[in-house]
């Protein structure tokens, strides 16, 4: 029998504490080298810059402040925090903006560009974003009760846990759109492209899908009860857990009545 001191088994002990450690923290290399940076602005950490290995940059609200105005040029601007509400920002250039927890209450953001945008935690009821561009936009818990969004482009928009209760989304082109955990109580979104956008765990109690395609959406989970989803494609959808109850089903393929899909 092999005889080990304490003084040994320490020893054993650290080296493996170190081996662990190091490969722990080259795991973190690599996550760090596959994954973007880390934003910090505004006292909000944690929302994803494009993955470039570059820290993103903001123009500073002062020199932004005359371009808000119809058609203003706001690309990469800092307006964290900015009372914006009612203001008439139609057509504006807002590509990469900084526009967390900002007012953006009844603001007219029509047929603006948005493109990755950070607009999270923000509210923006009744906000109006009709024909706007919001490709890849940050939105998550963003309140957006009430919004006008009508034909707007939310191909592969992050809006985890928004609040979209009674929006208008009607045409809305929001494939791979990520919709985890958002209220949308009533909202209508007719003829709605949502083709494998994430949905799960949503709350869509009422809402209006009628003729939307939803081909190959997520739907784990999801609320869907007294909704009407006349005429949508639901081919490849994941149902499991869905909860239905006087649902108007896309066909009579569906059994009618409340009960769990899966």
């Amino acid at each position: 029998m092999i005889g080990i001191t304490l003084r040994g088994l320490a020893g054993l002990a650290w080296r493996a504490a170190d081996r662990a450690t190091y490969r722990c923290v080259m795991r973190l290399r690599r996550l760090a080298a596959l994954t973007s940076t880390a934003v910090v602005a505004a006292g909000v950490v944690g929302l994803a810059a494009p993955a470039t290995g570059e820290a993103v940059s903001y123009r500073p609200a002062a020199a932004c402040r005359k371009q808000l105005k119809p058609g203003g040029d706001l690309s990469h601007c800092n307006l964290s925090g900015l009372n914006l509400s009612l203001r008439n920002l139609t057509a504006a250039n807002l590509v990469g903006a900084n526009l967390i927890r900002a007012n953006l209450t009844g603001t007219v953001l029509a047929r603006a560009n948005l493109r990755g945008a950070f607009v999270g935690y923000s509210q923006a009821k009744r906000v109006n974003l009709t024909g706007a561009s919001l490709v890849g936009v940050h939105a998550i818990g963003a309140n957006l009760e009430s919004a006008r969004m009508d034909g707007s482009n939310l191909v592969g928009a992050d809006l985890r846990n928004t609040r979209l209760r009674i929006a208008k989304m009607n045409g809305v082109v929001a494939t791979r759109a990520v919709f985890v955990g958002a209220t949308m109580t009533g909202t209508r979104m007719v003829g709605a492209h949502l083709a494998s956008a994430n949905l799960s765990r949503t709350h869509l109690v009422g809402a209006d899908l009628r003729n939307a395609d939803l081909r190959g959406a997520n739907l784990t989970r999801a609320d869907v009860n007294w909704m009407d989803l006349t005429g949508a494609n639901l081919a490849g959808a994941n149902l499991t857990g869905a909860q239905w109850c006087e649902t108007t089903k896309p066909s009579t393929a569906f059994r009618y009545g409340c009960l769990t899909g899966g």
